[in-house]
């Protein structure tokens, strides 16, 4: 059963489960097979689920002033969360669309807090998952902070060497927070010194 060599996935990454966790955990998953550049997540709807991304690759962005921001990559073997929306249980600015054909495991928020009321691992599971997630939401604005385009983009290459291949510079421009023609000049002066 895929749903429970997921769940153990999960349990590896993020919290050490039991056995009868990671079965609880498992029962709870619900496999979804969505085609390429297709929206998980709509603009004001509301996030009432966890995705992990067992296959492809997810893209969290939003709109602004008419431009398309990425905010967020998630690739295999991670777990998507809009932390703010999902924790308010509010309508998002966020959305979520495929970048690739993907197959993601849904953890519905609801199935996981009734487990999680009386299974201490996977209440415990569930508050690492947020933590990490604001900590790398964290991470990623201090660095941008302080970085020049340069640095930003040479920490992107390292903390994302697949990604890098797989989305347009479209994206990766908007996601740190240049423009195309910004990046394609980083790019250019990276490419050349390494010659």
């Amino acid at each position: 059963m895929r749903e429970k060599i997921i769940a153990q996935k999960i349990s590896a990454k993020y919290s050490q489960l039991s056995s009868k966790s990671i079965d609880e955990l498992a029962s709870i998953l619900e496999r979804k097979q969505i085609n390429k550049h297709k929206l998980v997540l709509r603009e004001k709807e509301t996030l009432s689920s966890l995705y992990y991304v067992d296959q492809g690759l997810l893209r969290m962005f939003c709109l602004k002033k008419g431009h398309d921001m990425t905010d967020n990559f998630i690739s295999e073997d991670n777990i998507c969360v809009d932390v703010s929306g999902f924790l308010k249980k509010v309508p998002t600015g966020l959305m979520i669309e495929t970048l690739e054909a993907s197959v993601l495991y849904e953890i519905p928020y609801l199935s996981l807090m009734d487990l999680a009321e009386y299974n201490s691992e996977l209440s415990s599971l569930y508050r690492i998952i947020i933590e990490r997630a604001l900590m790398e939401s964290y991470q990623k604005w201090d660095v941008f902070r302080f970085a020049t385009a340069k640095e930003r983009y040479v920490r992107f290459m390292k903390d994302f060497p697949s990604i890098v291949i797989r989305v347009p510079l479209l994206y990766i421009a908007s996601y740190l927070a240049m423009s195309p023609e910004t990046l394609s000049r980083v790019r250019g002066a990276i490419f050349s010194s390494n010659k």
